[in-house]
């Protein structure tokens, strides 16, 4: 039925050729064509998910466009193509909120108690994973990672101060550190792990936060270090796969390969105003959870 329903709505939109009776020709387009949007949300209610992202688009009331992309998406299953049309147009409406954040998180809450009763209703075998939703309305993380300068791995001096503060070395051995990311409301307790195996002696730190930045969802930082030793490979997390955080980066300015593969490159500015240094970029996926890693640091 739910074919049927997407069928009609689509139907509805062609110009279908005009009758004997010209009034009658007129009433019937005019009555079907005001109803595609319900008859795509009937099809969405019936098994197709396209059927929310397409009613959301004939909408002009973005808070109702926005409640239906985000349903969408939550039913999306193992549909890349539909998560990512329902992101864009999350993200897009998202913007026009008159009422911002706010506004979107209550869009949120609706949404995913409307697809948890189709859910329910075994309308569809069950929702999206949650910590990769889209969302606008997340905290803006641009105060945090706005880089001095993408092409050279220049973070931020909040960025910097964070990745200094995200472990305590005060005391005998490293320890988790409670500290203030800017952006976000709460304060954010690390997280430490030893090591074994090839890895054996180093520490893998985590700090678990979660924003926007560029269009995509950061789910914190990571730090791998030796405690014997200066050296440390920072690393952000975000939410989207290699194949989405690899291109936004390098349209930012970054010097990273779209693929996500390693990047050796030395940076040296035409006018030799400053000094050349060398860059380290790399993109991937982290085999102990899902999510992707970025990590930018230079030698000079």
């Amino acid at each position: 039925m739910g074919n049927e329903y997407y069928t009609l709505a689509v139907t509805c939109e062609i110009d279908q050729p005009a009758s004997a009776s010209i009034i009658l020709t007129l009433i019937h387009r005019a009555d079907c064509k005001e109803k595609v949007p319900d008859f795509f949300v009937e099809a969405g209610n019936r098994g197709v998910p396209e059927g929310f992202v397409e009613a959301g688009k004939r909408l002009a009331e973005p808070a109702k466009a926005l409640f239906f992309a985000d349903v969408a998406y939550l039913v999306s299953g193992n549909d890349p193509a539909l998560q990512a049309e329902a992101d864009r147009e999350i993200r897009t409406l998202g913007a026009q909120l008159p009422q911002g954040r706010t506004q979107a998180k209550q869009i949120e809450v609706a949404a995913t108690h409307y697809a948890q009763q189709r859910v329910a209703s075994h309308v569809y075998a069950s929702l999206a994973d949650l910590s990769k939703r889209p969302s606008v309305a997340l905290p803006d993380l641009s105060r945090l990672l706005t880089f001095a300068d993408a092409k050279r791995c220049t973070w931020s001096h909040a960025a910097n101060q964070l990745r200094d503060d995200m472990v305590n070395f005060g005391a005998n051995e490293p320890r988790p550190a409670t500290v203030r990311v800017p952006g976000i409301a709460k304060p954010v307790r690390s997280r430490l792990t030893r090591l074994h195996g090839d890895s054996e002696g180093q520490i893998d730190a985590e700090l678990d936060f979660k924003g926007q930045w560029l269009g995509l969802t950061v789910l914190g930082l990571s730090d791998t270090f030796t405690p014997e030793s200066d050296g440390a490979e920072v690393a952000l997390r975000f939410a989207e796969p290699v194949s989405v955080v690899a291109p936004t980066l390098r349209r930012a300015g970054f010097l990273v390969d779209p693929t996500g593969k390693d990047v050796d490159q030395i940076v040296k500015d035409k006018d030799d105003a400053q000094e050349e240094v060398e860059v380290y970029t790399s993109v991937f996926a982290n085999p102990k959870a899902a999510e992707t890693l970025f990590t930018c640091d230079a030698e000079g």
